[in-house]
This record gives structure tokens, C-alpha cells and sequence, in this order.
């Protein structure tokens, strides 16, 4: 019968053995002021078990405190066990400088009674938890001596703390434009306050400029603007990297910029270095001049609270953005004709404009269900005859849907599934589509009373107009039917 991990444990401790699970080995508190929890097992009741302190992992040691194991035992067919647990306070005297952190060292002893105490990592030294590790190597059939000293820590007896150094948090803004200014905060964990980061003066052209890193930073806590500088030569296709590998949240607005340069190349990649960020608390926007260019390096964010705009003088290539699901205000989308990303993206919380799109790939918005307040959509193309068909998953327009200039590719309208029916609850406006010859939509249908509107759309007949209108039987607003084709 297969040892439990537990009773593995109490089994050690019955032999002659301590373990002291708590706190792994290289564990990080969040500050060298906070108490430290310490527990584990033993096989007696009443142990005293003395918790040592040092600055070095040879010593000299100090006693901070003792934990006595409880008095109730559980019986096993091994024997009685006994756990202990409690907290400790390390003296600040007691941590030391080492690197960005600081650090100190326990141990734990039990006087008078010749326990000998293991301690553990996160994971035993082969990649398992300490703890299958000491079933497994039971299994295998090592002596419970033999499975604790393969499972425990390389360092044991004595686990090392670390906790955040004296430089870790910023009280204020950071403004940086170099990468000699950026080293200045590679030990900031915390900025309280924004975090700028401007391009710099560049006086002779440039193919590569080195990157910007904050190599440890973790949260901003007001507003993140960074500006992802272009090189002046033509040969430069790579904008200045902004590195930022710890960052997981910005409780403030996100402003991403890339703009263009006179010589500096049309095409290009911004690796926004954001590969954790997680969470934004305010709103994500994205600006550009530059034609072509590819953004990656945000797949973390899932979620969005407030308004996502990406307003992109050039193509719209926002790989790094494939992992949003929802947002939960606006989206607002400029660019010119291509368009790439935002492939997992299903809610929208309010409303969601469109300005430019004549083409996309078979990623772009593809997963697309639900906008729950407008959808505008200008000079985008929602033709039918486009091989990837626009918004091929929405089901839901909870506002008013309005089309202007739009189907400049295939003469007819078509947004969601073939086969699917594209709910609209607050009315229908197309307008100034020179491009349109029929109405298209054929899966849309209208409940409600707000208004329908079709007007100046000088190819498209008026009685082809009237004759769709007539067909959404869940409505009963006014219709506006003005400048169209006569036919």
C-alpha cells in the first residue's frame, strides 16, 4: 500500500527526525519588517523548538524564539506525531545587503533531544515537492534517513530569506530617455507614482539604439507613457526595446507611442517587452505614425476595465494583443487598410468604432460576440466577397450598429456567421456608402423602436431599401430613407 505524503512525514519524525517545511529555503517575504511564520513536524510532544537567527549561513547564531509542538497527538500505526508552528521576528540588525535585496538566514534546533532537522526548497532537488519526493524515494526502497536527505534542500539545515532592499520602491515619478537613466532604478520593484519614458536627443543616425530596461520593476502605481523611439537611419527596422520582464500591473492609464522620424524606415517591429503584464486598472492606448509596423509583447492582459484605443497612422499589426478576451468600455480602432490582431477579444463592455479596414487577416477580430452598447464602423470593409469575412462571430449589438462608407469591396454588406443571426437592439444607420449596390445582412435582425436610417448611398436602391426594412418583423421604430439610388 502506497505511504500517504503525510504519514511519510510522521514516519521521519518517529524515527528521530525533524522537518521544518515552512519557510522553503530561498523563500521572499514581502518586507525584512514582516513576521515569519515557521513550522513543521516532530516526534515528540511538548519539543521545544529553537529558531535561529544569523546573517550568514555559517553562523555566528542568535535565538529569536522557541515553538513547543502541541500536546494532541495524531496515532498512526508508526506512532505519534506532533506538529509545531509559529511566528518569529528577525531583528532589522539581522539582514543583510545582497545585490537589489536583502537577506538573512534561519535555522531550527531542538535542545537536549539530538532531533536532526531537514529543510526543504519549493521543490526537492530532482523537481519534485519535498514531500512526494519522500514517498517516492520510500517507494523506491531508500530508509527514511536516506529519503529525507535526498529530498531536502542543499542547503539544509539553514533556509535563506530574502526580502525587497532599500531601493525597491520609488515615492514619485520617474522620467527616463536613456538607458544610463533607466540603470539608475534597476533595483526598483515599486514606482508610487508615473513612469515616462521620452525619447532622447539623437544627434548623428542611428541603425539600433540599445535598449531601456528596468530589469526588477513589478507595479506602477499611477501612469505608464512609454515611447518606443525609432532609429534615424533608413537600415534601422527595430524601434528602441522598453524592457520591462517583471511588470505585472499599472493601476494607472498605459500610453504606448512610435513615431516616425525624418530617414528613419516606414517598416519596422516594437517589441513592447510587457510579456507580464497582467493587469491594467485604467486605460491601454497605442499610438503610431509609422506605416507597417508589427507590435508584440503584450499576450498576458486578458481583461481590460475601461477603453482600449489603438489609433495607428499606418497598417494595424497588433500581434501582441492576441490574448485580450474582453474590455470592458470603449474600443476605438484607427488605421489605414490592413489590419492584424485582437484575435481572442469576445465582449466589448460599451461601445466599439472602427475608422479605416479594407483588409485583415484571418486572425484579426475574429472571435469577436458581443458589443454591448454602439458599433460604428467607417470606411471598413464588410463586403461579403472579402476571403475572411469581417466580424464572422458577432451575435450582439446591444446599440445602435451604423455603417458609413463601408463595403468598398463586393457592393453588399455582411457582418457575423452565414448561418447565425446578428441581433441589433438600438437601430441601423447606413450612410455615404458609394460602394454599396445591395443591402446585404442578410442575418441581421432589428428588434425594438430606434430609428433605421439609410441615406446617401447613391447606388443602392431605394426600393431594395424598403424591401429589407419590410422584412424585420421585430421592429417598429421610423425608418429615414433619403439621397439613395433611384433604380
Amino acid at each position: 500500500m502506497r505511504a500517504s505524503p503525510v504519514l511519510s512525514i510522521l514516519l521521519l519524525s518517529a524515527a528521530g527526525f525533524g522537518c521544518t517545511f515552512t519557510p522553503a529555503n530561498n523563500t521572499r517575504v514581502s518586507s525584512s519588517s514582516s513576521p515569519i511564520y515557521v513550522s513543521g513536524y516532530t516526534g515528540a510532544a511538548g519539543t521545544t523548538i529553537r529558531v535561529e537567527a544569523a546573517s550568514s549561513p555559517s553562523g555566528p547564531w542568535t535565538t529569536l524564539g522557541n515553538i513547543v509542538s502541541d500536546s494532541s497527538a495524531v496515532p498512526l500505526r508508526a506512532g505519534d506525531v506532533y506538529s509545531f508552528g509559529g511566528y518569529v521576528n528577525v531583528p532589522l540588525g539581522f539582514w543583510v545587503s545582497a545585490g537589489c535585496e536583502e537577506e538573512v538566514y534561519l535555522r531550527t534546533v531542538s535542545p537536549g533531544i539530538g532531533f536532526r532537522h531537514f529543510t526543504f526548497d519549493r521543490v526537492s532537488p530532482d523537481g519534485r515537492p519535498p514531500m512526494t519526493c519522500v514517498v517516492m524515494e520510500q517507494n523506491d526502497g531508500a530508509t527514511l534517513l536516506e529519503a529525507a536527505e535526498q529530498c531536502a534542500s542543499p542547503d539544509s539545515p539553514v533556509i535563506r530569506l530574502t526580502a525587497p532592499g532599500p531601493q525597491s520602491v520609488v515615492n514619485g515619478d520617474v522620467l527616463v530617455r536613456t538607458p544610463a537613466e533607466a540603470a539608475i532604478f534597476a533595483c526598483v520593484e515599486e514606482i508610487h507614482g508615473d513612469l515616462i519614458v521620452r525619447e532622447e536627443t539623437l544627434t548623428t543616425p542611428t541603425i539600433s539604439l540599445p535598449d531601456i530596461v528596468f530589469p526588477r520593476l513589478r507595479e506602477v502605481r499611477g501612469r505608464m507613457d512609454l515611447v518606443y523611439q525609432q532609429p534615424t537611419h533608413r537600415s534601422g527596422r527595430t524601434a528602441r526595446r522598453i524592457v520591462l520582464p517583471r511588470l505585472e500591473r499599472v493601476r494607472g492609464d498605459v500610453i504606448l507611442s512610435n513615431f516616425i522620424n525624418p530617414g528613419s524606415p516606414e517598416l519596422g517591429r516594437i517589441e513592447m517587452g510587457l510579456e507580464r503584464l497582467t493587469r491594467i486598472d485604467g486605460d491601454l492606448s497605442m499610438y503610431s505614425n509609422v506605416i507597417g509596423t508589427r507590435w508584440s509583447g503584450l499576450d498576458a492582459l486578458r481583461s481590460l476595465p475601461r477603453d482600449l484605443t489603438i489609433d495607428l497612422g499606418g497598417d494595424w499589426f497588433v500581434s501582441g494583443l492576441n490574448g485580450l478576451v474582453s474590455v470592458g468600455r470603449d474600443v476605438h480602432l484607427t488605421f489605414s487598410s490592413n489590419g492584424s490582431g485582437l484575435s481572442a477579444l469576445r465582449t466589448v463592455g460599451r461601445h466599439f468604432t472602427q475608422i479605416g479596414g479594407t483588409h485583415y487577416d484571418s486572425n484579426a477580430l475574429r472571435q469577436l460576440t458581443t458589443v454591448r452598447g454602439d458599433m460604428t464602423l467607417i470606411r471598413a470593409n464588410v463586403g461579403p466577397t472579402f476571403p475572411t469575412n469581417m466580424f464572422r462571430a458577432l451575435q450582439f449589438v446591444h446599440g445602435r450598429l451604423t455603417l458609413e462608407n463601408s463595403a468598398q469591396i463586393g457592393g453588399s454588406l455582411a457582418l457575423g456567421h452565414p448561418s447565425v443571426a446578428l441581433q441589433i437592439g438600438g437601430g441601423l444607420t447606413v450612410r455615404q456608402s458609394p460602394a454599396l449596390t445591395s443591402v446585404g445582412l442578410g442575418t441581421v435582425s432589428l428588434s425594438g423602436t430606434d430609428s433605421v436610417s439609410f441615406t446617401d448611398n447613391v447606388n443602392l436602391c431605394t426600393s431594395a431599401i424598403q424591401t429589407w426594412i419590410n422584412g424585420q418583423t421585430g421592429w417598429s421604430g421610423t425608418r429615414v430613407v433619403t439621397g439613395n439610388g433611384g433604380c
